[in-house]
């Protein structure tokens, strides 16, 4: 292929490619609380809340069990930020233990997942004690998390563009 060609073929490509990367965002992102509706549910816990964390934090989350349920409740993303940001709020999540009562709200979506396997995302957290996590402070996290995220990619992609063109700009100076 010539660098003509290859020129031709850039813009289209670049175009593909952020069009291409939009709309994964667009579509990947539905994990992130926008202020949707929320149930709440007071629920008992089965063991005390579990940590994992695999080495990335975007993967990272608390797990909780409950009677009743087959699923398991996660705090991640804005919520996870939320309590590990917070000694406080970290200690009295990990004081929970087995037969404590705890209120949890999530989407009104996944009310349909209940006892069905699959893993609900926890939006807000109230114990007897306190308020562990609010939905409102998760909103604000996570709009502000997408953000970034968007911004750093569309970085990354500009970075890519002045990349290839220079390529191409030096491979043409040298003929």
């Amino acid at each position: 292929m010539t660098v003509e060609q290859t020129k031709k073929l850039i813009i289209p490509i670049l175009f593909a490619a952020t069009f291409g990367w939009t709309i994964y965002y667009i579509l990947s992102y539905d994990e992130f609380y926008k202020g949707e509706e929320l149930a709440r549910l007071r629920i008992s816990v089965n063991n005390k809340p579990q940590y994992y964390f695999d080495g990335n934090t975007k993967n990272s989350f608390y797990s909780i069990t409950a009677q009743k349920y087959i699923n398991d409740f996660r705090i991640s993303i804005g919520a996870l930020e939320i309590i590990t940001k917070n000694d406080t709020f970290r200690n009295q999540l990990e004081e929970i233990k087995s037969g404590d009562t705890i209120t949890l709200e999530i989407r009104n979506s996944d009310l349909k997942l209940l006892n069905k396997h699959e893993n609900i995302r926890i939006i807000g957290l109230a114990t007897i004690r306190s308020k562990l996590i609010n939905p409102f402070e998760v909103k604000k996290i996570e709009k502000i998390n997408k953000k970034e995220n968007m911004f750093f990619n569309y970085l990354i992609l500009f970075g890519l563009v002045i990349f290839i063109t220079r390529t191409l700009i030096k491979s043409k100076t040298q003929k």
